[in-house]
């Protein structure tokens, strides 16, 4: 695929962020942790680093982190991805701020 789209292309993202799930469900968090940083910064050359979608990395690096059992790591990417959401303003990323707060919340009780 990236020999297709050339090599940085923002459409690999979600594709890098779906190998760290699998990464992470099959038991390699060092490779799943990868997949996310990877995904993360191809958003941010595409996006920028205050673009929703640059949140959404944030979002899936601290719930990483959360699972990982270290929500103090976590806490940075999910309170940058909230000010990124709200600052925003898009009704449609209600549902996002939303999962971010509840991830917050979680956190505060490890």
């Amino acid at each position: 695929l990236e020999e297709t789209l050339g090599e940085g292309h923002a459409t690999l993202a979600p594709i890098l962020a779906l190998m760290g799930h699998a990464y992470y469900a099959q038991g390699e968090p060092k490779l799943a942790l990868e997949s996310y940083k990877s995904a993360m910064l191809l958003l941010e050359k595409a996006f920028g680093c205050e673009h929703p979608r640059f949140a959404a990395a944030l979002v899936h690096l601290g719930t990483f982190y959360t699972k990982q059992g270290v929500p103090l790591q976590a806490l940075p990417f999910f309170q940058r991805a909230l000010t990124i959401l709200t600052e925003a303003g898009n009704p449609m990323h209600e549902a996002d701020v939303a999962r971010v707060h509840y991830e917050l919340a979680a956190n505060a009780y490890h």
